[in-house]
């Protein structure tokens, strides 16, 4: 929901949930993971743009899935650069607020949820890719709901300068 949203407004999705991260000549890139967006009938109606382009044959999870390429106008992963690192915290019945997180904490959490994927070669390669990615990118923890969507966006922008 909270991709969907921003996508929405204005930024540019790379991907649902994940992502391919690679460091190269000392620059982190992102590629996406190749995948469909699941959307929710909630959703659908918040956006009945997007009804044309659900797909019948993918619909799991109580989800439609929609092609990435539906709802983000670029997928061209090699001109983008991580400006923001945003942590979603769905909290039903919380205001929207946006804290700033420390690179450590920033780079404690991307660790965590890949240390179990990779062997520990790979991983202490990847450790340096998380590692460049969040040194040159602030970090937020965004906790939102569903009654705050249509601010989402403009908190984003506000707090990163991307006006």
């Amino acid at each position: 929901t909270l991709a969907l949203v921003i996508a929405q407004n204005g930024f540019n999705l790379l991907t649902d949930d994940d992502c391919f991260i690679k460091l190269a000549r000392g620059q982190t890139q992102l590629f996406p993971f190749p995948t469909k967006m699941g959307l929710n009938d909630k959703i659908l109606k918040r956006y009945p743009q997007l009804n044309k382009h659900t797909l019948a044959d993918y619909r799991y999870g109580g989800k439609c899935r929609i092609p990435l390429s539906c709802i983000s106008e670029s997928q061209d992963a090699g001109s983008y650069r991580c400006k923001l690192i945003i942590f979603p915290e769905y909290k039903a019945n919380r205001n929207i607020s946006l804290k700033n997180i420390s690179k450590q904490e920033a780079l404690d959490r991307l660790a965590k949820d890949n240390i179990g994927m990779y062997q520990k070669k790979e991983f202490q390669k990847n450790f340096w890719i998380l590692y460049n990615l969040t040194k040159k990118a602030d970090a937020f923890e965004l906790i939102y709901n569903d009654n705050v969507l249509d601010k989402i966006s403009e908190v984003i922008r506000k707090v990163g300068n991307l006006d």
